[in-house]
């Protein structure tokens, strides 16, 4: 049995040892960041600075005109994979539409370029905004997620977006970008008639199969990373007040560890360390 005096050394002690390993961990995890090789952004990578109203305004006009353009959704762990995929990092230098989906990334942007009309877009947001502003006459291609994912998918959108009609679905193989059959992925979406695509593979997957899309198909196309984990609730989203104080990394990196510990705990410290070195 424990007395109040050996209850609160035994707690006292956990908390030392947690408070030390919590420590140690920061501190192999700095070390990591200092003696690795620093992240570098490509100065031909443009990001539009429109909010998500005028954000929502262009994509309409651009499914109007039938223009042939990829959005995407650029966060830390992007600009990371520019520096390892010279291929992913000339998609980016050439896209006209890549949009800030970082707190991180537009505080950066905000410093080095002492520019404040940089917005952040998330991925979800933008989906939900898209689902809401069209009606029947602009049909829609799902690529990405898992079967029943999509058929969870199918049945939000038609709950909440009655109007939104949907050409068709597809969950490819799960395999490398390299590996894809994308000539098959193409002939899917011409044959489905479809005027907007919304792929959601991950990245940079996601973007190299966006990118191509939008060139041979003249499609507009939106990368919506995990927007359609969101729509089903398999990944709970964020509340409002989390994100306000910006701390959604932090609530996202709870919820996912294993997939998100590097992007946030390594590619977004040196992103800062780049800003720091561009300041002073």
């Amino acid at each position: 049995t424990f007395t109040n005096g050996n209850l609160f050394g035994f707690c006292d002690g956990c908390y030392r040892r947690v408070t030390i390993r919590i420590i140690t961990a920061f501190l192999h995890c700095c070390t990591f960041i200092f003696k690795s090789k620093q992240i570098r952004m490509s100065k031909d990578i443009k990001f539009l600075k429109l909010n998500l109203k005028d954000i929502k305004s262009l994509i309409l006009s651009d499914i109007r005109k039938k223009n042939g353009v990829s959005y995407f959704l650029i966060n830390s762990y992007s600009i990371s994979l520019t520096n390892k995929l010279p291929q992913y990092r000339k998609i980016l230098e050439a896209n006209s539409r890549n949009l800030i989906d970082s707190k991180i990334l537009r505080v950066i942007l905000n410093g080095v370029k002492r520019d404040k009309n940089y917005y952040q877009i998330r991925g979800i947001d933008l989906t939900r905004e898209i689902l809401k502003s069209i009606n029947e006459e602009v049909s829609i291609y799902i690529l990405g997620g898992t079967v029943e994912n999509l058929d969870e998918v199918v049945n939000i959108i038609h709950s909440h977006y009655p109007r939104v009609n949907i050409a068709e679905v597809y969950s490819p193989p799960f395999e490398d970008y390299r590996k894809m059959n994308i000539e098959e992925i193409l002939v899917r979406i011409k044959k489905s008639k479809a005027k907007l695509v919304f792929v959601g593979l991950g990245t940079p997957k996601q973007d190299l199969i966006s990118f191509e899309i939008a060139k041979r198909l003249d499609k507009t196309v939106i990368s919506i990373g995990a927007a359609l984990d969101f729509l089903t609730n398999r990944i709970p989203e964020c509340p409002k007040w989390i994100q306000l104080c910006g701390f959604e990394w932090l609530y996202r990196l709870y919820k996912e560890p294993r997939r998100l510990w590097k992007r946030y705990l390594i590619d977004s410290p040196k992103l800062l360390l780049m800003l720091v070195k561009k300041r002073f």
